[in-house]
């Protein structure tokens, strides 16, 4: 009679299987228990339980800890590359540093020429800004047009006696040099900045948006240098007249447009 019942539970357990099998580590399961959704201990009725029971945890550890459907479905709506998004935080970055360093000068300026630039140049900042912001929220952004300089001069060449320069010991000798040379190193570095940038970029549409940037900012850079140079603060230095066309003709075209030049010498 009990040889009869052992054969049975043993036939219930499945083969090899005695009372007390561990599972895992600390996971003791004895005879007549059930696992996950109510499976018998029995065969492929322990693999399903445990299985469904895991499945189960793990989505709800995902769902408690960071929402990762939903993460998913906002980087799937708004696809944008690693590299692209580092370097658009550091043009939106120099960007805001540019708008401060603008507003941080404007009230030394004493020229209304200058005064003028700034604000001009401070606006298509702002609106740059803007448009860079509106593409990354929400991909409304468009490309703004580039900025440009009213005033087309020929630069003076030659140092004229250049003033002495030297860094200020207070602030109240902030001047119109100053605050020009300031504006001028800001929208340089910031062309830079943007060039890189763009060369990075994937997305056309935001690849636009910094290559105008970059134009906007050669030619903020450029007005303000034909301000400083028509007011004697940027001079131009040049190399004595025969070494200036040594190095110029060191460099000579290709075979085909050299014949070409040739014949309409001709």
């Amino acid at each position: 009679m009990d040889n009869q019942r052992y054969r049975t539970q043993q036939a219930q357990t499945g083969s090899g299987m005695n009372e007390g099998t561990t599972f895992g580590a600390g996971m003791s399961i004895p005879f007549g228990s059930t696992v996950g959704t109510g499976a018998t201990m029995g065969g492929t009725g322990i693999s399903t339980g445990i299985g469904t029971g895991i499945g189960t945890s793990m989505l709800g550890s995902q769902s408690l800890y960071g929402g990762t459907t939903q993460q998913n479905m906002i980087v799937s709506q708004q696809k944008i590359g690693a590299h692209e998004l580092i370097m658009t935080h550091e043009i939106l970055t120099g960007t805001i540093d540019c708008i401060n360093t603008f507003e941080l000068y404007r009230p030394h300026i004493k020229d209304q020429r200058l005064s003028q630039i700034v604000d001009h140049q401070l606006q298509h900042m702002q609106s740059n800004y803007q448009s860079l912001v509106s593409f990354l929220q929400n991909r409304q952004g468009q490309p703004t047009s580039s900025y440009r300089t009213p005033i087309q001069s020929s630069p003076a060449y030659g140092l004229r006696n250049p003033a002495p320069q030297q860094p200020n010991s207070n602030i109240n000798q902030v001047d119109d040099r100053d605050v020009a040379s300031g504006l001028l190193s800001c929208t340089k570095s910031l062309a830079m900045k943007s060039t890189i940038a763009a060369l990075e970029c994937a997305d056309p549409t935001l690849r636009q948006i910094i290559s105008n940037c970059v134009q906007s900012c050669i030619n903020q850079a450029y007005e303000t240098f034909q301000y400083m140079n028509q007011k004697g603060m940027y001079q131009v230095p040049t190399l004595a007249a025969n070494t200036t066309q040594t190095m110029m003709n060191t460099y000579q075209p290709t075979g085909s447009f050299a014949m070409q030049g040739t014949t309409q010498l001709q």
